[in-house]
């Protein structure tokens, strides 16, 4: 599966995917494409603080991921979140695209479903 395929079939579960385990909010979501892709960054290359701005692969400019909502998230709801977001990459990418990971690359799975 492609890459925009994948962000397509998360976004289309996006509210699905909140309501089973994660302690976001959907409302509070501003652009769920821009929130999807920063979930997809972090679990394959390593978790980023919600707090840190960094530039994002697909998002213009640099942001920090808790200014991809309008109200509060943690670290620890986004990482929840993304425990889901890396249930549908461990389903969707090929063996061979996961080892272009990083994460699976040195972790053997998607962040955050390795021991830190």
């Amino acid at each position: 599966m492609d890459l925009q395929g994948l962000i397509d079939l998360i976004d289309d579960d996006l509210f699905e995917i909140v309501r089973v385990g994660s302690d976001l909010d959907v409302s509070t979501v501003i652009d769920a494409d821009s929130v999807i892709k920063a979930a997809m960054h972090c679990c394959i290359n390593g978790p980023v603080g919600v707090n840190k701005i960094t530039s994002f692969p697909g998002i213009s400019g640099e942001t920090r991921i808790k200014d991809l909502f309008s109200s509060r998230v943690s670290n620890k709801t986004w990482r929840k979140f993304c425990d889901h977001i890396a249930e549908y990459l461990d389903r969707s990418l090929s063996e061979e695209q996961k080892t272009l990971c990083q994460t699976v690359s040195l972790h053997a799975d998607f962040w955050p479903r390795y021991e830190d």
